[in-house]
């Protein structure tokens, strides 16, 4: 469905805003319509009620089946304009791998592929269609809605919808449990991410709240790939799996950073690696943070040799680990 709307832009310009018509129409995808229509009324600037959970999105009170809010990724900056035209050049990135381990930079599912404020389309259709493969694999997700696109001006950026509830416990949000919730999340959050790279191909991070019930739901599914053996090695799976396990464990760590005590955060990277390494230290994790991802993840090695690579993930207990758990049918060299 398509709506015309008047542009939407910075809180103190709304005056402005209300009284010129520019060029510009949203365009929503699988979404029930009573959901595209509020996704038409927060882009054209109809919408003064709501809550900002990030830089780029945006909750609004809304009752709908099971759900009291509405939750859109891509909504613009900070609860006002998407930056038509700019994009965001600062990361994260989203490294692939080649069969002999060296990195490529895909620009698409990290966040510099998108405006700044919006999505790309790459992680919207990306997020959209994992809520629902993930769902039909068994596993409980954060129900993604829909997604669509906002054209302006010659420029179109993307979005995605979701239900929510303000009861659930967010795993990225300042804490509303304590410090062992937030450590059985991230364990458990390991334990799904190494069982979805081994059994079902799909490697990538995200995040996840507990509902009500105690339950896990996963979000944040735009950096997920599959896995293909025709395109991936041994090294390569084991740089993909890894890759996405380092950006939780370090992120969790900065959460903790914020919200916990310095010994909690140290500590913090780890909850992503007992699960499949229990007798790993901190050593172990600093060493693949400064030899492994800063030389050969966040970057193109200027001296790549892949047997040197081979070995420094064979000489570490966390990432010997994961070639042993990588499926046979990927090559080993």
């Amino acid at each position: 469905m398509m709506w015309p709307f008047l542009s939407k832009k910075p809180k103190q310009d709304t005056a402005a805003t209300l009284s010129v018509q520019n060029t510009g129409y949203v365009q929503c995808r699988e979404m029930p319509e009573d959901v595209g229509e509020l996704c038409q009324k927060w882009f054209s600037g109809r919408i003064s009620q709501f809550e900002q959970t990030g830089e780029r999105s945006i909750y609004i009170p809304y009752e709908f089946q099971r759900f009291d809010r509405i939750k859109i990724k891509g909504a613009g900056l900070n609860g006002s304009a998407i930056q038509f035209g700019t994009y965001l050049e600062r990361g994260p990135v989203a490294p692939l791998f080649d069969f002999d381990g060296r990195a490529m930079m895909d620009v698409a599912s990290g966040h510099d592929g998108a405006y700044v404020g919006g999505s790309s389309m790459q992680q919207a259709v990306t997020e959209y269609r994992m809520s629902h493969l993930l769902t039909k694999l068994g596993f409980s997700t954060v129900p993604c809605l829909g997604y669509g696109q906002v054209h302006q001006n010659g420029h179109s950026s993307w979005f995605t919808v979701y239900g929510w509830r303000t009861s659930w416990i967010d795993s990225v949000k300042p804490p509303q449990g304590d410090v062992q919730t937030y450590r059985a999340m991230t364990i458990r959050n390991s334990e799904i991410a190494l069982e979805l790279a081994r059994k079902h191909r799909l490697i990538g991070n995200f995040w996840m709240v507990r509902n009500e019930d105690g339950d896990y739901l996963l979000k944040d599914l735009h950096l997920f790939r599959r896995a293909d053996p025709l395109n991936m090695s041994q090294v390569s799976w084991v740089m993909q799996t890894y890759f996405a396990l380092h950006i939780t464990a370090i992120s969790t760590r900065l959460l903790c950073q914020k919200w916990h005590d310095e010994d909690v955060a140290q500590e913090a990277p780890l909850w992503m690696i007992w699960p499949f390494c229990p007798e790993a230290t901190l050593e172990d994790w600093d060493l693949l943070r400064f030899r492994v991802v800063a030389k050969y993840m966040l970057q193109s090695h200027p001296a790549f040799d892949p047997e040197q690579l081979c070995d420094l993930l064979r000489s570490n207990p966390i990432t010997a680990r994961i070639m042993d758990l990588c499926p046979t049918e990927f090559e080993a060299r």
